[in-house]
């Protein structure tokens, strides 16, 4: 599934980086990549990183 790769390679990042997080929800983690400074959430709310959507 397309879908699940984003999802995938960010929880592997929080992993490798030591990040504790819930691996039973998967809600917040938009908002946890804006708040790592991994991109931007714009006004459509899709994440933005400097490669764009």
């Amino acid at each position: 599934m397309e879908t699940s790769k984003p999802k995938c390679s960010l929880t592997q990042w929080f992993d490798e980086q030591r990040i504790r997080w819930d691996k039973k929800s998967i809600f917040g983690l938009r908002h946890a990549a804006f708040q790592a400074g991994l991109g931007i959430t714009r006004k459509n709310n899709f994440f933005y990183d400097e490669k764009g959507s």
